[in-house]
């Protein structure tokens, strides 16, 4: 059973935009075993600092380029695969549905000025 004051703590914590929700339940189960632990002591051993906004178009920008070819070949389902590439460096960071609006805004933009590099 998880202590009120740890679920307290992680729902203040999210209230404040430290955490988003995919990360609750690692956090939860990270501060049960560690009770003595603050909430930030622990979002930042399990690596769920929030990035912004323009850290996430800076990631996507950044596997579009190095999964060029491969997204190319993919055409119309480029758009899930880069999500769950993105994903596999965000996860707990940032909440998903941002990162698949995010994604789909930079495919359907001019993808071209991104693979110049």
């Amino acid at each position: 059973s998880v202590p009120r004051s740890v679920i307290v703590k992680i729902l203040d914590a999210y209230v404040r935009g430290l955490i988003v929700k995919e990360a609750i339940e690692d956090v939860m189960k990270e501060l049960t075993l560690n009770p003595a632990e603050t909430v930030e002591s622990v979002i930042r051993k399990l690596g769920f600092e929030r990035i912004s906004e323009e850290e996430l178009v800076k990631i996507i920008k950044q596997k579009i380029i190095e999964h060029r070819d491969l997204l190319e070949k993919l055409g119309e389902r480029a758009e899930a695969t880069l999500v769950g590439i993105v994903m596999k460096d965000v996860r707990g960071k940032i909440e998903g549905e941002l990162v698949v609006k995010k994604v789909r805004e930079l495919l359907q933009k001019n993808v071209d000025s991104y693979l110049q590099h």
